[in-house]
């Protein structure tokens, strides 16, 4: 399949810009690094460690934020873009350190001035070295994002999410002064501005569209910056925390990458890349730079900031081919928005029409990109990155792998007959792991992973029993079913429960028998069987505030799903703190200082164990039944979902009680089994009327 590739991928209006206007004057550079910064006569504007700020104020035009204001600003800053580039330039290849350390100590608000020491590196080998120039404004922009975020929260409290909407803030302008905003909004600003920073993160910028004069200014500006800070009295910025993916667990359901093998999979990935059509000539310097550097020597933060960029542009060249749409692949003018990800990922076009791109994918690759681009309790990773987020430094592969990975599947997709594909065993598995893929972050996802960790709870729950009611250490004979003797209130738990699977609504709704739940040897294979089911979850939810018909105040499948995570939740956290109180007071009981009244409490909760054990069993049973409706949730009546969402509340407050009653303060033993009795009558109730309204 031959995708659009034009030559650019920037609309004229937007080219002009960035490689004319904003490049002009390159031969009229006044420098001088001996000159003093008072001497307010000179024409230089540039001194070799910051700007003269005060002197380029006056040379930009009175903001009225058109697009004539911001062509005439970026035509008057031209000649101190070019300024920039000679004064770093000089700095770096200088071999006077004593510059550059004082270039950085001026830094210190950004806490991020390893990025700029790289960024004088770059400088130090070829100024038209064009990947570099991407790569260094990629990276500087989300530091200055980020930075300038911590810079507003010296005076505001929650700072905005957007750049553009950064820059527009009373409270930025009062710190920094109006002349260095404005300077920043011509340069990262609205779409009718340079707009580098949105450019760049969003892949319209080819080997040799960008000029490092750009990067030059921003660096300068951001000592700058720096210095006034610091003439300020201002020496210490808050620093928010960057963000970090926690959950090892979800992480490791990721498409994971077998780094023993990293190098000698390279040359495979590069053949797959350069035969097919992805990577067109214009571009090919950014991805040698990936896979001959970054890649391969483990450089994971940066290999991923120019790496999104890139695949963003690819997605959009399908995009715009499959939909017969090739306007789509420019950058877009200020009276639209540019074809990003979130966009391409969507089900319909804006028109209404259906989006051909996620067919060409397949489900599996668009739940890969779901995850790790949209789905809130996902990574988004381009988010994050692209924000200043991130610390550069601190990226592991995890997270650039699946990118690779993709970049590989979408080459295969255009060209799969190409002998790449079947002569390496690498490259087939790469694309095998995506074709596989099931969705690890849609909340649905999510509901199935934690109902999953919560039968493990449950079935780990007879190894905690080490002793019996009479607090006598079980021998090897003995069976923590031990409990179960002479048990009143299990007793009464078997019994409810045998009524309740009487009621022939529940025992045929039931994914267990009866027989399976039996004291401490509760088997919950068949409910472990149900928790791998897959649910489909692409596009879910996509259409869920607009459906018409189901009436206000019904319940939506989202609303649902919400429900049975915060039960499962609340479950989850009660068999916690049974087990973290079972261990410690067995052990305090061991070590012989337990004292009458934790003794006394200890027997309560070893009395309750069994009792607890098979409620939270049952409940993990009615969960199961609950999460098998998925399948046919958009089906169901008005009528049974708001049945539905009244009993899963009155289960949730239960749920919530129970949580209450088992924390370590608590201990409410007793208390927290004739909890979970008294729900046993109204779930027979929900289901009798579940029955009649079915019927």
């Amino acid at each position: 399949m031959e995708i659009a590739s034009p030559d650019t991928a920037l609309s004229p209006a937007v080219r002009r810009l960035i490689c004319g206007i904003g490049c002009d004057h390159c031969d009229q550079i006044r420098f001088d690094e001996n000159e003093s910064r008072s001497n307010a006569n000179s024409g230089c504007l540039v001194s070799t460690v910051d700007l003269r700020l005060d002197q380029i104020a006056a040379l930009l035009p009175a903001p009225d934020n058109t697009a004539e204001y911001f062509e005439k600003a970026v035509s008057a800053l031209a000649p101190v873009f070019a300024q920039c580039q000679h004064a770093l330039s000089s700095a770096a290849t200088a071999s006077n350190s004593d510059l550059q350390s004082i270039l950085l100590s001026k830094l210190w608000w950004t806490q991020s001035q390893q990025v700029f020491c790289d960024f004088m590196e770059m400088m130090k080998t070829d100024l038209t070295a064009c990947p570099e120039n991407i790569i260094s404004l990629l990276l500087v922009s989300a530091v200055l994002e980020r930075s300038l975020g911590n810079v507003y929260l010296l005076k505001g409290s929650q700072c905005p999410s957007m750049l553009k909407d950064l820059l527009a803030t009373e409270e930025l302008a009062d710190i920094l002064g109006v002349s260095v905003v404005q300077m920043l909004r011509v340069v990262m600003g609205p779409p009718i501005s340079l707009n580098l920073r949105n450019v760049a993160w969003h892949g319209f910028l080819a080997d040799g569209e960008l000029s490092n004069r750009y990067c030059c200014f921003l660096v300068l500006l951001a000592v700058s910056i720096g210095d006034l800070l610091s003439r300020k009295g201002i020496d210490k910025v808050p620093q928010r925390p960057y963000f970090t993916w926690t959950s090892e667990v979800q992480c490791k359901m990721l498409i994971s990458s077998p780094s023993s093998e990293k190098v000698s999979n390279l040359q495979a990935i590069k053949d797959v890349l350069v035969e097919s059509s992805l990577i067109q000539p214009q571009m090919d310097g950014q991805w040698q730079l990936i896979v001959s550097d970054l890649y391969p020597n483990d450089r994971c933060g940066y290999c991923l900031a120019l790496l999104l960029p890139l695949l963003e542009h690819c997605l959009r060249r399908v995009f715009a081919t499959v939909n017969s749409c090739p306007e789509r692949v420019l950058t877009a003018e200020s009276s639209a928005f540019y074809t990003t990800f979130s966009e391409m990922l969507e089900k319909t076009l804006p028109d209404g029409t259906t989006n051909k791109l996620p067919g060409f994918l397949t489900t599996p690759c668009m739940d890969l990109l779901q995850d790790l681009l949209i789905y809130p309790d996902g990574p988004r990773i381009r988010d994050h990155v692209s924000h200043g987020e991130i610390d550069f430094e601190a990226v592991d592969d995890k997270f650039v792998y699946p990118f690779v990975c993709f970049a590989v599947f979408l080459a295969h997709r255009l060209r799969p007959e190409l002998p790449s594909f079947t002569a390496n065993s690498c490259v087939q598995e790469m694309v095998q792991k995506i074709q596989f893929y099931r969705s690890v972050f849609h909340p649905v996802a999510i509901l199935q992973q934690k109902f999953c960790g919560l039968l493990t709870l449950l079935d780990k729950t007879r190894d905690f029993v080490q002793v019996s009611a009479d607090l006598e250490l079980l021998g090897d004979g003995d069976g923590p079913s031990k409990l179960c003797e002479d048990n009143e209130l299990f007793t009464r738990t078997q019994r409810e429960l045998t009524s309740l699977w009487q009621c022939q609504p529940w025992a045929k709704a039931c994914p267990v028998s009866k027989d399976d739940l039996d004291c401490l040897r509760t088997s919950l294979d068949s409910l472990h069987t149900l928790s791998q089911e897959h649910i489909p979850t692409l596009f879910r939810w996509q259409f869920e505030g607009n459906t018409s018909g189901a009436g206000a105040g019904v319940m939506k499948e989202s609303e649902y799903v919400g429900l049975l995570l915060r039960i499962t939740e609340e479950c989850t956290t009660a068999t916690e703190q049974i087990h973290h109180t079972l261990q410690r007071r067995q052990k305090q009981l061991a070590e012989k200082v337990l004292r009458s009244r934790q003794r006394d409490n200890l027997k309560k909760l070893l009395t309750c164990v069994p009792c607890l054990l098979l409620l939270k069993a049952w409940l993990a049973a009615s969960l199961g039944w609950n999460i098998q409706l998925l399948h046919n949730f958009a089906s169901l009546e008005p009528n049974k979902c708001k049945m539905l969402q009244k009993h899963l509340k009155q289960t949730l407050q239960h749920c919530e009680n129970v949580r209450t009653f088992t924390a370590s303060d608590k201990n409410k033993w007793t208390e927290s089994a004739q909890l979970l009795l008294g729900l046993i009558p109204k779930c027979q109730n929900f289901f009798l009327r579940w029955s009649q309204a079915s019927s």
